[in-house]
């Protein structure tokens, strides 16, 4: 009697249960004919479960004890000791305790790293992300720090008041240039409003480090409060 009952219509279970069967276990993918639409199998070359939608697509499917692979957010991480915590607050699926590359966790309480990490700021606070770029990291440069918090890394605003007589003619434009208080600072953004109305003015602007330049096409007659952002 062959060991293999080969059915050559669709098999009506009329609602009763299939028990003690496991999946077909190929050492490869089957290919070609082998291949159609719903097929599952188990890869034994790696122990995963596979199916085809199509009979052209392979999708692996995701159990449980892959899903701990996956980044995951792991809880809040105080730095304030300067390091950051090798245990990780919350655990995984298995109950593991350690990080894998990809995993991150909000600092809750912020500090300096030291050592510094892979990459991102050594200066680290609330809010911010740590990032372990390997599996069961040993230091601070097995991590690295994501800002979420930038606009607390932006100098405060600075404003100028800006008069009709501080636009100077270039050529056919004029332009009237306004120095940071660091020579260093960089700018990010501006705003511009007339000081007798409080209506915004539309100016070019160009910026270079340490200063911003606004641009008129006509020799402005009013006077201006202009407010800019600088790194």
């Amino acid at each position: 009697m062959s060991a293999d009952k080969v059915f050559h219509t669709n098999a009506d279970g009329r609602g009763n249960e299939l028990r003690n069967w496991s999946l077909e276990k190929l050492a490869a993918d089957p290919a070609g004919a082998g291949l159609y639409a719903g097929r599952f199998w188990e890869n034994t070359s790696d122990g995963t479960i596979r199916y085809s939608p199509d009979g052209i697509t392979i999708v692996t499917l995701a159990t449980a004890d892959k899903l701990e692979d996956r980044p995951r957010f792991v809880g809040g991480v105080s730095v304030a000791t300067g390091t950051v915590p090798l245990v990780t607050p919350i655990a995984d699926i298995n109950a593991e305790t350690t990080w894998d590359a990809g995993d991150f966790g909000r600092v809750t309480t912020g500090g300096t790293l030291v050592p510094a990490p892979a990459g991102g700021n050594a200066t680290v606070q609330p809010g911010d992300i740590l990032m372990a770029i390997v599996d069961n990291p040993a230091s601070n440069a097995d991590f690295v720090v994501i800002e979420s918090n930038m606009p607390q890394n932006l100098a405060l605003t600075e404003t100028f008041a800006v008069a009709a007589a501080d636009f100077v003619a270039a050529g056919a434009q004029f332009e009237a240039t306004k120095l940071f208080s660091s020579a260093t600072e960089e700018l990010v953004s501006f705003f511009v409003k007339n000081t007798a109305t409080g209506e915004e003015e539309v100016f070019g602007v160009r910026s270079a480090t340490g200063s911003v330049t606004l641009i008129a096409n006509v020799a402005p007659t009013a006077s201006y409060i202009l407010r800019v952002v600088k790194l």
